[in-house]
This record gives structure tokens, sequence and C-alpha cells, in this order.
């Protein structure tokens, strides 16, 4: 048998080039039959044939043996291929020869037609869409593009910068900007454009500089500062020469994944000659301050700007991961994190017993910062029993199931059934009637007092010596009579934190010191829950204890099952009306949250009719 019907049947066939020696014989021979009849004429001519067959390139989905054997008998690097007909094998040869040797490219005319150099991709249309026959910003970065190509500068600069107003509200707006000048700082050209969702600040800067890699024109040489470090960041990354950046590290990006994806591809393309720099923002330099001014002087214009819609096209990332329309941008573990608060967050507040806080505004990060504080063993993986009983204590006030007698009696009503508030022994005694007893009135008083005066020294230690003790009190979160309509102290002592409050002493302090606010506001929250514990709650727990003695009560009666709660309770459960009133479902939140506010370690808005609660 032929050393070629070998190769055939065996069929164990290795991915290389083939050798030079199959030029030879395609040169003289026009057949597969032809070939393998000079094989076998001459020895080393069939080594020669046998050893270029192995090598060449084919492209065939591999059918694996179903017997362990096999894989042995072939070796790491073989490959089993199974219907192959030597007529197949000689069309293969044949044009695997013909392309290398390109004979296509050597017998045309216009030879420069094949050259990739002289045919660039239209990255505009690639990765912009054109949501209608003319699309402005389309357009406009088209003709931008066409007017640096016809520039004689050698150099080219851009300065970009891109800026957020009203975040967090439904009046929530952003503007990027591009201004474009020669090597002797003439300005050529300028872009500002708007975005729709998932405004951010560093979304802004990044669509600036997407944008302003689909303007610069091939054999330019282009610099772009801006002063956004999470851009450098990022370039940096993506232009490593020892790091390889995979799917799985973009997306691993706090934000904007989808877009940097497009960045990449147009980075890859080795035409662009680009280099970054670093600007202070709001420092010295005029040009980038000059992008800055203009982006300002644009708001409440936004009407006039076009939205830069792109077009996620990547080859590195073609199915992009979209959530009820809109597409995910931010890391996606923390994307299905954020899903799972808010889920649970808007179950918490459809309860009949959180219908106020469905239409009162509270700051809840500061509510589950709160809950979360840890004031021994700041260790974030670590619990002791202390820890445990503080946040436990914590859930069961904000839930409103401390072991008041009206919640005891749901366990153990036979026991508790005639009893009644522990302190004044006249009313039921619930959640609120332990706070609002007439009995604790001054102990409350004394409370609420002394909170105010430590949050007007908190504020006289920043520097904020214009609070006085009237204007806390007059912001009406801090009365001791419980109403529906608006938050009280009885919703501190709960850990609901008020957003005006919130607004307050952040007007006081200024935006750039949010952190020293948000810890104000937790250590406060820390400070009425230890106060109502000590004064309150454990004289009060004291009592029932020696109630409790004296008629003989102990923790084997509680165990009891009851005898008389189902018959009497079922009705009043079964009739209990719900309050369906703004009730959240589908994940509103998060869907608000794209559209209208950005999203900062699991912090979004869920938007109500006239209101906005911070999740």
């Amino acid at each position: 048998m032929s050393i070629l019907n070998l190769a055939l049947k065996g069929v164990s066939l290795q991915r290389n080039k083939m050798d030079d020696i199959l030029e030879d014989i395609f040169k003289s021979k026009n057949t597969l039959e032809e070939i393998r009849l000079a094989a076998e004429g001459n020895k080393q001519l069939a080594i020669q044939l046998r050893k270029s067959i192995e090598e060449v390139q084919l492209e065939l989905r591999m059918v694996r043996w179903n017997t362990q054997s096999h894989s042995k008998a072939l070796g790491n690097n073989a490959y089993f291929y199974e219907g192959m007909s030597e007529y197949y094998l000689s069309e293969l040869l044949r044009y695997n020869y013909a392309f290398r040797t390109e004979i296509l490219y050597k017998h045309l005319e216009l030879k420069k037609c094949l050259d990739e150099n002289e045919m660039p991709r239209d990255n505009i249309n690639r990765y912009l869409e054109k949501s209608n026959r003319y699309n402005i910003a389309h357009q406009r970065i088209r003709r931008i593009k066409k007017r640096i190509t016809s520039t004689k500068s050698k150099e080219i600069l851009f300065y970009i910068d891109g800026s957020v107003r009203d975040q967090g509200t439904e009046n929530i707006a952003s503007i990027f900007g591009i201004m474009i000048y020669d090597d002797d700082n003439r300005l050529i050209d300028k872009y500002f454009s708007t975005l729709e969702q998932w405004i951010t600040a560093i979304k802004a800067e990044t669509m600036a500089f997407f944008t302003t890699l689909l303007m610069i024109p091939p054999g330019k040489k282009c610099t772009i500062y801006t002063d956004c470090q999470n851009i450098i960041n990022n370039y940096n990354l993506l232009t490593s020469n020892i790091i390889v950046t995979t799917t799985r590290d973009i997306l691993k990006f706090s934000n904007n994944n989808a877009i940097w994806f497009n960045i990449k591809d147009l980075l890859e393309d080795q035409m662009l000659d680009i280099q970054l720099v670093k600007v202070d923002a709001h420092s010295h330099d005029i040009l980038h301050n000059q992008v800055d001014k203009e982006i300002k002087d644009r708001y409440g214009l936004e009407y006039n700007l076009a939205n830069t819609l792109v077009k996620y096209n990547a080859e590195q990332y073609r199915f992009p991961l979209v959530w009820n329309g809109h597409l995910v941008e931010m890391n996606i573990r923390w994307f299905i994190r954020l899903i799972t608060r808010v889920e649970g967050l808007e179950k918490f507040l459809n309860l009949n017993r959180n219908k106020r806080y469905r239409s009162l505004d509270v700051e809840w990060n500061i509510v589950f910062l709160y809950l979360n504080k840890q004031e021994k063993e700041e260790k974030t993986f670590s619990s002791s029993k202390y820890i445990e009983k503080q946040k436990w204590m914590k859930v069961q006030r904000l839930i409103e199931e401390i072991p008041t007698i009206e919640q005891l009696k749901k366990s153990s009503y036979d026991i508790y059934r005639d009893f009644r508030c522990v302190v004044c022994n006249k009313k039921k005694e619930d959640f609120i009637h332990v706070w609002t007893c007439r009995y604790n009135r001054k102990k409350m008083k004394f409370i609420i007092e002394k909170y105010v005066e430590r949050l007007r020294l908190f504020l006289l230690e920043k520097g904020i010596k214009d609070v006085t003790t009237k204007e806390l009190f007059d912001l009406g979160v801090f009365g001791n009579r419980f109403t529906n309509d608006k938050l009280n102290f009885v919703d501190l002592i709960k850990g609901i934190f008020p957003s005006q409050l919130y607004k307050f002493i952040l007007g006081k302090l200024g935006n750039n010191q949010k952190n020293s606010a948000v810890d104000m506001r937790i250590n406060l929250l820390q400070y009425v829950f230890e106060e109502t514990k000590i004064q309150i709650w454990g004289p009060r727990c004291e009592l029932l204890n020696r109630l409790e003695k004296e008629y003989g009560i102990t923790k084997q009666n509680k165990k009891k099952p009851d005898s008389m709660f189902l018959e009497e309770k079922r009705e009043e459960i079964t009739n209990r009306p719900i309050c369906f009133n703004r009730r959240y479902e589908f994940l509103e939140g998060v869907r608000d949250g794209v559209l209208l506010v950005f999203f900062y370690y699991f912090t979004l808005t869920l938007v109500t009719v006239g209101k906005v609660l911070r999740v």
C-alpha cells in the first residue's frame, strides 16, 4: 500500500505548515495520482511527501474515539478524522499551495486592493448606532475625523472631560466634551454629547475617550489629555506587553465594561498612534479648564446636544449581558448581588408594617451601614457573641419584633393574654408604646435633647459654628409622638435615618466630607440604640422578669403549645387589611437606578411618585 493511502487510511495528521518539497511536486505533476506514483519510485521523495502531508493544516472538527485506548495510540498531538476522501485531500493540498504562493495576488493588476493597510475599517459605522437616516452625533464625528485628516499638523491634541449634575435625582444629566487642537494649540473642532443610561462621571469620561478614538485618523500622532485616573489605569492595562487582558478581566471592571471592550478593539488597531497624559482636575491647564467650562455652560441646553449611541460590536464581547432590555455596564457579580439586595429591600418595603416608608424619604444606605457596624473587633470576617447579639437586637428593632407583651402573645397567648404594659399597666404594650409610654416621656425627652446636643458638637468639631439647637429641632424629626405622615424619633430608635436630616448635615459639611458625614450619622444611630437600651428597654425587661417570677412563669411554661391562640386570633389575622399603596414590583428599583442614578457600592435610588428613597 502506498504512503499516501496509508496517510489517508491511518488519518493521523498533525497541524503544521506544508514543506517546501510540495511546491516542486505541484509544478511538475497535475494530479494526486501522479504525485503518488512519483513518490513510489523515489524513496527519499516518498519520505518527504509523507512528512509534507502530515504537516498540512486541517481545520476540521475533531471526532473523538469512544474507547480509552485510542488516545494512547494516537499520542498527544494526533487527531482522528472520519470519512476523508482522497479527492478532498487533493483539493486541500492544491488550494493550500495556491494561497501560499499568492497566485491570486500576483495575477491582479492592482495589488494594493488586497493591502490591509490601504483598507482601514470604518470604525464609526461599526461602533455607533444610527437612530435615523441622519444622526447628528454620527455625522458630526465623521466630519470631525475628516477635518483632522486634512489638517497639516503632525500632532493632534485632544482635551477630554465629562461631568454629572443633579446626581441621585430625577433631573440627573451628564455631558462629556472633546476639544481638538493642532500642534500650535489652534482649535480644530469640538464635540459635546449627552448620556442616558448608567449615568456616572466615570462613564462620561470613558465615553469621551471612546469617541476620541473614533475621531483619530491613521497616520496622525495624537495626545489625549484627561483628568480621569480610571481611564489611565484601564488604558495601561489593555496596552500592557506583560499582562494579557482576557474577557474575564474586563468583565471585572467596576463599570462601563461593554464600552471598554470596544475600546480594546480600537486600541489593537496598529495604525493608531496615541499617548495619554494625566492632568490634575481644575489645575492651571488652560485648555483642559476650557473644556470643563464649556461643558458647564451647556447644562440647561441639553436638548441641543445629540446622544452618542454606541453599538457594542467588539470581537471579544459579541453577546453583551442584558437585563430587562438594559445593557449591564458594571461588574456582573456586583450586579447580581445588587439585584438580590434590591429584591430583599422591596419585599421589606412591601410589608404592611413598613407602608409608611414607601412614601417617606429614608437614607437606606445609612441604615444598612448602621446594622453592620461593629463597635468591637472591627474586622470584616470576624464575629463574636457580642457582635451577633448587637446585630440581632438592631434587626429586631428595625422589623418591630422586640419581645413586647403583644409580641409574646403570639407565641404564649395562654400566659400573657391578660398582661398589659409592664410600666403603666394600662395600655397594650406594642413596639410604639414602649417608647411613647407616659412613664417614659421624661427619659425620652432627655435622650432626644442629648442626641441633638451631641449632633451639634459633632458639627462644631468639623468647624460648623453657626448651628443652634433650635435650628435642629425645627427639622421636625425629633418629635416623640408617633405619626404616619412624617418621621420622628421612634424611627431613629428603629435605625431609620431621615433624608431631611441627612441633607441638613451634608449641606453644613459640604460634599467633600461625605465620609465624615456618614460616620457621624452611624455614630448617632448607635448612640440612640445604646441609650434607649440602658434607660428604657433594660429597666422594662427587669420589671417583666419580676412579674414572671411573681406569677411563677418559667421557660418550660413558655415552650408549651397554646390552646386558644389559633381560635381567637385566626379571624383577626385573616381580616387584617393589606396596604397595596405604592408597592414595589418587578425590581423597579434596579430599573430606575439604571435610568436615573449611579451605582456606588450597591447604592441606588428607588423612585416613587413625588418621592425618592435611597437604597
